[in-house]
């Protein structure tokens, strides 16, 4: 997870450099108020030992690999009409717009992403051509077949100058990439005929995309479906949990080392839209507490500045103008209703 720059000696580092481009309302695990140690009944208390296969977490706790995850970084090698080609660029901008939904019935948990990439022209009067690859991904370690993050529309875009931010143009692409779209797109490419093409392919678990030639800017939009999130029962500590489902999403986004002057341009925007009923674990509670705190004995989430949204109704929009040199992520841990009467309830 770490460059050579960023060793064990400088992690801690991270929440501070993170901090910097936090919003209102989000924390980390370290910038947590301090609050009265909530206490869990332990059989420990009465002498009596776990046994093999006990569980030993705090209640409602993440476990490795029991979560969902979305991981869509993407590299990319930009070409020039004259410039030297770049390689291993990250995008200007990145737009996740997360869609959680109930999929087939209360506490059937569903999600939709439209993920968008956008690159910057850093030559001027230059036309700019992007390949991008990405890998695709399962929501969830257990891989079962509904938690594949599937790709299910693809749009590219160019901008066209004229007014104060200009407009997006859709170009129009065939999405059934068959060998004769594939040579018209590759004819455009290669010659100086002053339209744009973009097509899309996936060879085993990766996802090809091209763009170009583009003017000032270009974006290459992916929207994915996922069926089925990884949910647990939520283990009741008030009145107001009782009979609801857990689903925690992690969201990994990208980092850049301090040197890389592009991956420091970069935005991230995260846009979120939640079924009714739907809540997020509030950090600041204490008996939530103890299972914030284990997540730094996670083996991949240790590592990272692990940001905690503000519990609200409508979270977001969350906004970041530029990439710090550290893993990072958000966590967005919702509790959600099993039953139309909570449903109600909320609507009230």
């Amino acid at each position: 997870f770490f460059s050579t720059m960023f060793g064990p000696a400088r992690r801690k580092s991270g929440p501070c450099i993170v901090a910097q481009a936090l919003q209102d309302g989000i924390n980390t695990i370290h910038s947590l108020p301090e609050v009265a140690q909530f206490y869990v009944p332990s059989p420990a208390e009465n002498a009596i030992q776990p046994s093999a296969g006990d569980d030993l977490t705090p209640p409602n706790a993440l476990r490795d690999g029991k979560y969902n995850a979305i991981c869509t970084h993407a590299i990319a090698n930009v070409g020039y009409s004259t410039s030297d080609e770049e390689t291993n660029v990250l995008p200007s901008r990145v737009e996740y717009a997360i869609i959680v939904k109930h999929d087939g019935g209360l506490g059937k948990v569903g999600m939709n992403l439209k993920l968008t990439l956008e690159y910057a022209n850093p030559n001027p009067g230059e036309a700019m051509v992007v390949w991008m690859k990405k890998c695709k991904q399962f929501i969830c370690d257990e891989q079962n077949c509904d938690q594949e993050l599937s790709l299910v529309d693809t749009c590219f875009q160019d901008l066209v100058e004229g007014g104060p931010d200009g407009r997006w143009v859709d170009i129009t692409t065939d999405i059934r990439y068959s060998d004769e779209a594939e040579a018209v797109a590759q004819s455009v490419f290669e010659s100086d005929s002053g339209q744009t093409a973009g097509r899309l392919r996936t060879v085993g678990s990766v996802e090809d995309a091209k763009l170009g030639p583009v003017g000032t800017r270009g974006r290459i939009v992916l929207t994915y479906s996922c069926k089925s999130l990884y949910t647990y029962a939520q283990m009741s500590m008030t009145d107001a949990e009782s009979g609801r489902t857990l689903a925690p999403l992690v969201v990994w986004l990208p980092h850049a080392a301090l040197h890389d002057h592009m991956g420091n341009s970069t935005c991230i925007d995260i846009y979120l839209d939640t079924p009714q009923g739907a809540r997020l674990i509030d950090p600041k509670e204490p008996y939530n507490r103890p299972a914030i705190d284990h997540l730094g004995t996670l083996e991949h989430l240790s590592k990272a500045v692990i940001l905690l949204p503000q519990a609200t109704d409508n979270p977001g929009p969350y906004h970041w103008p530029c990439l710090p040199p550290v893993p990072w992520c958000m966590l967005f841990w919702f509790s959600l209703p099993t039953s139309d009467w909570e449903v109600l309830a909320s609507n009230a």
